[in-house]
């Protein structure tokens, strides 16, 4: 009965997806009027102003001017408006008269102010083949908010009549802009922006642009790369959750049509996944860890071997965060004398290499490398050092992370502590693991060990205990995400414990917060975008655009 529902389910939406496509909405423009490209070349001034150039090719055969429309612009303002074809310089007209013939306008090239902004106007001039360039200044073209500045900018508006076939942007300075150094979204087209090895952000299309499609961009730049007088009380991270609203990045994008081939496939997707994959889904989401058997013990190490053994456990249990794992691991290096961490002048913490030799486990080993590849020639790791590193290479970070757990599930399965159930829901197959044995015993064992780490002043324990065995439980406190915790346990019965151990100082709290910043790097390297594909939607908030333009 229920296979016979989902047959049923697919049947009406491959029906449906057949109907669009034969009644597909997408409006068709006339091939006897197009603005086949589009080139527009923006250079940003010292200053902050933009000085932009735009190379319209296309065929004309209706109305009497062209005209851009460009509004939402803060404190910037449009000035030294230019038009060009065949080399021959329009004729500025101080107060431009739409009424006029399709003659009269011949040649001649003028602005007009109106609530939001302008209208750039030119004339047609005859009928057929033209190629425009107009030039234009943009000043305070770049916006500067609390923490950093910005270029937020509608290239292309929506609702023209004449949408180009293929649009390229590119964007430069006397500064080159990298990847290393600054983040670039776009919005509102198929296609994509990258930073070129020039040290310019291009932006390109690969899709004709419809009446629905814009092209917006952000960047942010580092405070102080331009002078700017508009300035904005707001953090950039309130600018991009703006222009993340019904993006890809930041949700799913909205098209201005409900009906729309991306919103069926979604639909399509959500069903099917809803009926063939919830249980799965259930059980293989990540956990938020939660603590169990309270009043239950278990006094002794979890584990005797690899942590990166039992990383999987840790996974099920939702405390295999890349923070604990760090952590753990700075805290080990910092027992074993391969690290030390310290303050700088100006009170940022950083990690000293002492020994360029890996660790032998291999995991353990990579990520070891991975963080003295980062620290650069100098063998020292600083918070910003790491962040600016994982812009550019925090898929290291996360292919790491993903090794770790299938090497870790590879050592379950060989040692008989998991086993592998495979389940075929109609064209989907899918692996569940569940812990078996001496498995289920370690994962019981490791909440038990938690508890003991939460309790261990109050079982008073022998204030005699030897200072190592405690510093072995603050590394598994770290890999635990505990060592907070510990530390305060040991305190109480152990008050000269920080400064009879191999942690002395404020060591654990260094490690602990550099672990904490450097995993918020690892996200935010994660969710920014140093070049790649295009948002269908969003971009909300940007200066420089509005709807419409085109011919009349």
């Amino acid at each position: 009965m229920f296979k016979i529902k989902i047959k049923k389910i697919i049947l009406i939406i491959i029906s449906f997806l057949m109907l669009f496509n034969l009644f597909g909405a997408e409006k068709i423009y006339a091939k006897d009027q197009t603005l086949e490209n589009l080139d527009i070349k923006v250079f940003i001034n010292d200053d902050g102003s933009a000085s932009v150039s735009q190379r319209r090719e296309g065929t004309f055969k209706e109305g009497t001017e062209n005209f851009l429309v460009v509004g939402n612009l803060g404190k910037s303002k449009i000035k030294d408006f230019k038009v060009f074809e065949n080399g021959r310089e329009y004729e500025f007209i101080e107060d431009w008269d739409t009424e006029k013939n399709i003659e009269e306008k011949a040649f001649k090239n003028g602005l007009i102010e109106t609530s939001n902004g302008y209208e750039l106007i030119w004339g047609i001039g005859e009928y057929g083949r033209h190629e425009y360039v107009i030039e234009y200044t943009v000043t305070d073209f770049i916006k500067e908010v609390t923490d950093n500045q910005m270029l937020f900018w509608r290239f292309v508006n929506d609702k023209t009549n004449t949408p180009p076939q293929n649009v390229r942007i590119t964007i430069e300075s006397n500064e080159k802009f990298t990847k290393e150094d600054e983040e670039i979204w776009s919005f509102g087209f198929d296609g994509n922006v990258e930073f070129d090895e020039d040290g310019m952000i291009v932006a390109k299309n690969t899709k004709p642009l419809t009446e629905d499609s814009y092209v917006t961009i952000l960047a942010k730049f580092e405070k102080g790369m331009f002078e700017t007088n508009d300035y904005i009380e707001k953090p950039f991270g309130k600018i991009k959750d703006q222009a993340f609203a019904g993006s890809d990045f930041g949700g799913r994008a909205q098209s201005s049509n409900f009906f729309s081939i991306a919103t069926i496939v979604v639909i399509f997707a959500i069903i099917l996944n809803f009926f063939l994959m919830r249980g799965r889904y259930k059980k293989s989401k990540d956990k938020k860890f939660k603590r169990k058997y309270v009043g239950e013990y278990y006094k002794d190490y979890p584990y005797k071997g690899n942590i990166i053994d039992v990383y999987y456990i840790l996974y099920k249990m939702g405390l295999n965060s890349f923070k604990n794992i760090l952590n753990g691991f700075l805290l080990k290096w910092i027992k074993e004398g391969k690290i030390e961490v310290s303050n700088s002048q100006d009170q940022k913490i950083q990690i000293h290499f002492l020994d360029k030799n890996s660790p032998k486990e291999e995991s353990e080993a990579k990520l070891y490398n991975i963080l003295l590849e980062a620290a650069g020639d100098n063998d020292i790791l600083e918070e910003k050092e790491f962040a600016k590193w994982s812009k550019t290479k925090y898929s290291k970070i996360s292919d790491w992370k993903k090794e770790a757990k299938e090497k870790s599930i590879e050592k379950l399965k060989s040692l008989g502590y998991i086993e592998v159930e495979e389940e075929r829901k109609l064209f989907f197959k899918s692996k569940e693991y569940h812990l078996r044995g001496k498995g289920k015993e370690i994962e019981d064992n490791i909440y038990k060990y938690i508890n003991y780490l939460y309790d261990y002043s109050v079982l008073r324990e022998d204030e005699n205990t030897n200072f190592e065995v405690l510093d072995n439980m603050i590394v598994w406190a770290g890999f635990l995400g505990l060592t907070d915790v510990v530390k305060g346990q040991f305190e109480k019965i152990h008050p000269t414990y920080t400064q009879a151990t191999m942690y002395m100082g404020n060591s654990i709290f260094m490690t602990n917060s550099f672990a904490t910043r450097a995993a918020l790097a690892q996200v935010s390297a994660n969710n920014s975008v140093t070049g790649g594909n295009s948002s269908i939607g969003g971009g909300g908030g940007s200066f420089g655009g509005g709807s419409g333009g085109g011919t009349r």
